[in-house]
């Protein structure tokens, strides 16, 4: 079966949760050692970075089921 390109923005849940996805595969590779590192070059603090990083916490069906939630119009 042949994937469908959605046009849109994924919704803001979404953009953060995959934002906490490639932040821990930054952390799993080394890329970055910890939050600080994570927050730097984003200009966010430290605690932002952990705050975004709990929606890992979420089961892994839940975390699925928002990435998969339909995007908005532009």
């Amino acid at each position: 079966m042949l994937a469908t390109f959605q046009t849109g923005r994924l919704l803001r849940g979404a953009q953060i949760l995959a934002l906490a996805i490639h932040f821990e595969e930054m952390v799993r590779t080394g890329e970055a050692r910890n939050h600080a590192d994570l927050a730097r070059p984003g200009c966010i603090t430290r605690e932002r970075v952990s705050q975004i990083m709990k929606l890992r916490w979420l089961a892994p069906d839940i975390q699925a089921e928002i990435l998969q939630l339909p995007r908005t119009p532009f």
